[in-house]
């Protein structure tokens, strides 16, 4: 067969100039394209053999620290394409902004070296005001020394910042805000509550050693329970702020399905606090056994999923993970068993003794008045609706009725 096709193609190229002509115009055109595309896999070659690349996602908390670094470095000010990145709350005086270079190629120099930077702007990804980005950057030679020298410089810089850098869950861990530190004596909780929680968490952040000679998964859980208003989410805030750690936010009605849950739980990184606010109101298709089993409910999420994510054989080392709670009766046993809340912290209303502290938090010294107003206010009371009236022009009007304490309200 070969000798025949070998015939035929002989005989045409002899004597057809039509297919000669073809056959002639396909090899040219052929040898054309491998010439034009030489130089460009020649410089790809090139670029992957001679340079050096870090790539930094803004799923990671790393991206802030170069976010940050572009933001102060020279070509940062004097660039002419730029993007402006804004955070907080202008109500509550914490709006804070960022202009670092636009979307696209850019190239400049840092301590006399050439840095191609690509930044990227994923829409596809991103979810609502949280864009997925990354940073791309690009520099001449071999040796990894000269980006790592840059990732220092970004660190210093990120490790001014002395806010809780608080990240929520968009499909990926985001960065949502960045608040002041809390003080621990700003919370008011009852006497001791404040100190069985602080030496705990103390002896648990120093205590990986202790747990690897164990053998046991270096983690901790805690439950604060208790009704509205008590000081649970801010006691958060606090140790969060207290500990100088991330504090990652996730409400389980953001996620679909056990698979997206596990990722949230398994990209939270070590040393951070986890926190699941107000666990017992999700679904309590999710948070109970119904119907004899641990079915999944609508959303695809399970209780059995939930128990994986915080400790199996996947799950992260070296977080701590804070559930709160309104109705801690309504957990499954499963949930809150040793192990994976290993300390429960019970928040009860404040009494009289409470209310007297929380009025020198905001009048220091006046302790006649804190007495006074201690006796005037109507307990117990949630540290959330003392709040309220201690901010008010005269935190004295209306508890006071002929001489006899407020009636509660």
């Amino acid at each position: 067969m070969y000798e025949q096709l070998y015939a035929w193609l002989s005989s045409q190229l002899a004597d057809n100039d039509v297919f000669f002509g073809l056959v002639g115009a396909s090899a040219i055109g052929t040898v054309l394209f491998l010439a034009r595309s030489v130089p460009a896999v020649l410089w790809g070659l090139a670029v992957r053999n001679l340079t050096v690349e870090l790539t930094v996602r803004s799923n990671d908390p790393a991206f802030e620290w170069i976010r940050l670094w572009l933001s102060r470095h020279p070509y940062g000010k004097r660039s002419r394409r730029l993007r402006l990145n804004a955070r907080g709350s202008v109500d509550e005086g914490e709006r804070e902004w960022t202009l670092v270079p636009g979307e696209g190629f850019h190239w400049f120099l840092h301590r006399g070296r050439p840095i191609a930077l690509y930044y990227v702007v994923d829409e596809r990804r991103s979810r609502g005001r949280f864009p997925m980005e990354s940073f791309h950057l690009r520099t001449p030679g071999r040796n990894q020394a000269f980006l790592r020298e840059l990732v220092a410089d970004a660190v210093r810089i990120g490790s001014l910042d002395d806010r809780v850098a608080i990240y929520g869950w968009f499909g990926f861990w985001q960065l949502a805000a960045r608040k002041r530190p809390r003080p621990l004596e700003t919370v008011i909780l009852p006497d001791g509550l404040m100190d069985l929680v602080v030496e705990d968490c103390t002896w648990f952040f120093g205590a990986e050693d202790w747990y690897l000679d164990r053998g046991v998964p270096y983690r901790r859980g805690y439950l604060f329970s208790g009704p509205p208003g008590t000081g649970k989410s801010s006691l958060v805030l606090a140790l969060a702020g207290h500990f100088a750690r991330p504090l990652y936010g996730l409400h389980l009605s953001a996620i679909g399905n056990d698979l997206v849950l596990a990722e949230s739980f398994a990209d939270v990184p070590r040393d951070a606090i986890l926190l699941l606010e107000d666990i017992d109101a999700c679904r309590m298709a999710l948070l109970r056994e119904t119907g004899g089993g641990r079915g999944k409910h609508e959303g695809g999420l399970s209780l059995a999923g939930l128990l994986n994510a915080i400790d199996g054989v996947a799950s992260s080392d070296g977080r701590l993970l804070i559930m709160t709670s309104n109705h801690p009766e309504r957990l499954d046993p499963a949930l809150v068993r040793p192990g994976r809340i290993d300390l429960k912290v019970p928040f009860r209303l404040l009494e009289a003794d409470d209310v007297r502290r929380m009025y020198l938090r905001f009048h220091p010294g006046q302790e006649a008045n804190a007495a006074r107003f201690a006796t005037l206010t109507a307990t117990p009371v949630s540290a959330a609706e003392l709040q309220r009236r201690l901010m008010g022009a005269d935190p004295m009007a209306g508890l006071c009725v002929e001489g006899t304490p407020a009636e509660a309200e």
